[in-house]
């Protein structure tokens, strides 16, 4: 039951453009602050924080505290095929 619900936090995140934009954007960049990826997504940062609270539940996304930032970056335990999916994605958005 556990993997199905994981299933299902999966296609929801990745059903939304701006959440593929983030995703992109991390796997190019490493990691990020929510500040700097909002900007960089033309977002507010609320909103950003809501797409990016999708993704971390959906475990594509890691995350840390560093003097008052969020820093997100590509989740570490990602497997090789979810890396390649997000790149696979990305190109048809």
């Amino acid at each position: 039951m556990k993997s199905v619900k994981l299933l299902e936090k999966t296609f929801k995140a990745l059903a939304n453009k701006k959440r593929l934009d983030i995703l992109y954007l991390l796997f190019k960049e490493k990691h990020m602050a929510v500040v700097d990826i909002a900007e960089s997504i033309k977002l507010s940062q609320k909103s950003t924080s809501k797409h990016l609270f999708a993704l971390y539940h959906a475990e594509f996304l890691d995350k840390e505290r560093i003097r008052g930032l969020t820093i997100y970056r590509i989740n570490d335990k990602l497997n090789d095929e979810g890396k390649f999916l997000i790149v696979l994605l990305r190109k048809f958005c």
